[in-house]
Parts: structure tokens; C-alpha cells; sequence
């Protein structure tokens, strides 16, 4: 006589860890819905390894599955949800208002505060003057003899530095003449010549311009 009863304990199957396999089911649901749970399996069967056969493998975690499915797709649910930021202490507040406020943490930190000692400074304050101040004329003026040799070509002689080019074949006159111009712009400057026997109410000439 064949005993068939089932022993006490749990029933088979019961013991095996499919929670992880069962999780794949769940997430390949979740990605298409139209996934019928058996078809999921089977996806999922293929990259499990182990003793047991398809149909049992199958058989054991449609009955893991219909006593869980509801927890497992909600789980897979909450792993596919995309992570949000974290929300603001004050949603309520307004724009303008965390505009403010920021504005106002700014005007209080200490660089902000160092750049107002500097600005208001005595020194600050006399530099600020003097630019805004109306710049006095200042002009340049050299008198020159008015002479053959001030107005006569000069030799150049320099072996071991060259001359300007301006200054080639030109007298002294038309040399300080010209280098005045060049480099005194600002302020203006003038080169009058006079001669050295002229009378002190005698006019100045300006041959250079």
C-alpha cells in the first residue's frame, strides 16, 4: 500500500530565494504592460541557472507571483519612478521675497562689507575728487636760439647706436621740434626761437608747427 500523504512543513518550493527573479518579472511588466506574467518568466528563465526544470521553475513562481503580485509591481512601480530633487524648505514663498533675501545675505558678508570700508575710505574719497575734479592747463615751452647752427643739418656720428629716423639730416631745431610734438601731445607743447641779439620786444618766431 502506496502512502501518498504529504508531509507536515511547508510546501515545496517554498524555501527557494525567487524574490530577485520575481523583481525582474515585475520590472519587465511595468516597461510593457501589455507583458502577460508567464511571458516575463520565461524572459527572465533564461538567465537563471539551477537544477530544476522550466515547468517547475514556472510552476513555483506563478504561485509565488499570484500571492505577491500586487506588492511586487508595486515595488517595481517605485524603482521606476525618476528621483526628483529635493523640494525647497518654502515652497510658499514668493520670488521676489527669496530674491530679497538673498540679496540681503549678500550685503552682509563680510567681502561685501570690507568693499564698503575701502570705498568709504578717506583715501577713496580724495582719489574720487581729484578725478572729478577739472583738470587744470598744463602745457610745455622751450625757447630755442635762432641761429645758423640750430638751423643747420647735423652730422650724425653714432657708431654703436642708430639714430631715429626723423632726426637723419635734420637740424636741432626741426629735431627738438619734432620730438616735442611727438611726445608731448599731452599736455600740448610749443618750440618758439628767437634770436640771440634781438631786443626783448621783438616778436618770437614759430617756424615749426
Amino acid at each position: 500500500m502506496s502512502n501518498d500523504k504529504r508531509p507536515r512543513g511547508r510546501p515545496r518550493g517554498t524555501g527557494k530565494k525567487d524574490a530577485p527573479y520575481l523583481a525582474q518579472v515585475a520590472d519587465l511588466m511595468i516597461r510593457d504592460p501589455s507583458l502577460k506574467p508567464t511571458t516575463a518568466m520565461k524572459r527572465v528563465m533564461v538567465t537563471r541557472t539551477g537544477p530544476e526544470t522550466d515547468e517547475t521553475l514556472i510552476r513555483r513562481w506563478q504561485v509565488k507571483w499570484k500571492a505577491t503580485e500586487l506588492s511586487l509591481l508595486a515595488a517595481a512601480r517605485e524603482r521606476m519612478r525618476p528621483s526628483l530633487p529635493a523640494a525647497p524648505t518654502r515652497l510658499t514663498e514668493p520670488a521676489w521675497v527669496l530674491a530679497n533675501r538673498i540679496m540681503k545675505q549678500v550685503e552682509d558678508s563680510p567681502i561685501n562689507r570690507m568693499m564698503k570700508r575701502i570705498e568709504d575710505s578717506p583715501i577713496n574719497r580724495m582719489m574720487k575728487r581729484i578725478e572729478e575734479a577739472p583738470r587744470p592747463f598744463v602745457g610745455w615751452l622751450m625757447l630755442v636760439e635762432d641761429a645758423p647752427e640750430s638751423r643747420s643739418p647735423v652730422r650724425d656720428t653714432s657708431p654703436h647706436f642708430p639714430v631715429f629716423p626723423d632726426f637723419q639730416g635734420a637740424s636741432y631745431l626741426e629735431r627738438y621740434n619734432r620730438r616735442a610734438m611727438v611726445e608731448a601731445d599731452n599736455p600740448p607743447a610749443s618750440l618758439p626761437s628767437k634770436a640771440a641779439n634781438a631786443s626783448s620786444k621783438s616778436p618770437v618766431e614759430m617756424p615749426f608747427k
